[in-house]
């Protein structure tokens, strides 16, 4: 049911009006479609001085068929009547809703000696869009161009930072900083002014002396604007930014024999395959020995691009060989790992998105935190 003007706190001690809920069902669209995304992305990568690999990479993204619901039994604007009288709210779910993104991504790494690498990104993002996800419902379903505003998932700078270190007696640490600024949340007048039965009616901006307005520090709103008033943007408010450090520390026992240079050893058959693959590149690449003799020469003296890292030769290291020391792994047969992984490392406050109910008194306020310190301890045997 629904009771308008209730008591407080006995709901049914005023003289408000109760009406019964209509019941709401949901349907399919007769259009519907499935969603997709157009992207498109330019990107140049440098090797800086001081053996430093860096990228820049700008990309374009639009969602178009994106999924939402609209109440299509909503009152009229004006006459307050349903299209469909006898029955309560129709709930369609549509694929019209669309997306917005423009990414600014800056990537770099740098090996410092053979002990310690660096990586980390900056992101400058902006995403827009008309709807929150397949639930989600307009604060009128006949002014669907109101809708357009801060995706949920809108954080305009992301910034991580981590490293590998390698200390004497097997220690590894990997420290990791992840900071981020705050996500929209959208602000509702927590009233049904358009009875529609959802509670997703939004204010407008007021002059602080208006009659009525609720001063908050976003600024002074009217939770009763007027029809024709333009009331402010889905997901106007702005929540709390996000700073976290973990850190991941490993320490491995070599046990058992060493190993021997040829470990693991291969069979007769293996070597004969090796050799005759050998023998047939040698005289596939004979042809090109000339020619790639000069360039061999020049690029003798160039400063290697590898910085440790994570596969080859290539832009990320001299090969796998040393993450997978990094991970545990050691000349010794059998190898004891014991990792210690420390989330939140500074027990750092994350407060969660405030609510974003204009006439509530916990407007404003984060009714939740993210996780706490924790501390992991690992176990790892390699044979």
């Amino acid at each position: 049911m629904i009771i308008l003007d209730p008591g407080f706190p006995d709901p049914f001690a005023g003289n408000g009006e109760i009406r019964q809920r209509p019941r709401a069902v949901r349907i399919l669209s007769p259009g519907l479609n499935a969603p997709y995304a157009m992207q498109a992305t330019i990107s140049l990568e440098r090797q800086l001085p001081s053996g430093i690999v860096s990228s820049v990479t700008y990309s374009w993204v639009r969602g178009v068929h994106q999924f939402r619901s609209r109440n299509i039994n909503a009152p009229l604007p004006g006459t307050m009547q349903r299209p469909f009288p006898a029955r309560g709210p129709i709930l369609a779910l549509e694929s019209v809703a669309r997306s917005v993104r423009h990414e600014l991504r800056v990537n770099f790494r740098r090996r410092l000696g053979g002990r310690l690498t660096l990586f980390g990104n900056y992101v400058l993002s902006s995403t827009h869009s008309d709807g929150d996800g397949p639930f989600s419902l307009p604060a009128d379903s006949y002014d669907l161009r109101a809708e357009w505003g801060r995706a949920t998932i809108d954080a305009r700078h992301r910034f991580f930072l981590g490293g590998f270190i390698r200390l004497p007696w097997s220690l590894r640490v990997a420290p990791f900083i992840i900071l981020r600024s705050g996500q929209p949340f959208n602000i509702t007048t927590g009233q049904d002014d358009n009875h529609d039965t959802a509670f997703t009616d939004r204010p407008s901006l007021a002059d602080p002396s208006t009659p009525g307005a609720i001063i908050t520090p976003l600024g002074a709103f009217d939770p009763h604007p007027a029809p024709e008033t333009p009331v402010i943007p889905r997901n106007f408010g702005q929540g709390p930014g996000f700073a976290n450090v973990n850190l991941y520390v490993t320490k491995t026992f070599g046990l058992g024999s060493r190993k021997s240079p040829g470990w693991p050893s291969t069979t007769g058959a293996q070597k004969r395959s090796a050799a005759r693959g050998e023998h047939a590149d040698r005289r596939s690449r004979a042809p090109m020995a000339r020619r790639s003799s000069d360039v061999n020469r020049r690029s003798r003296h160039r400063p290697r691009s590898g910085i440790g890292g994570f596969g080859g030769r290539g832009r990320f290291g001299r090969g796998a060989g040393r993450w997978g020391r990094w991970r545990g792994f050691s000349e010794y047969r059998y190898n004891l790992t014991i990792g210690l992984r420390i989330r939140n490392l500074f027990n750092r406050l994350n407060l969660g998105q405030p609510s974003g109910v204009l006439t509530s008194p916990f407007f404003g306020q984060a009714n939740s935190a993210r996780p706490p310190r924790r501390i992991e301890v690992q176990l790892r045997f390699n044979f």
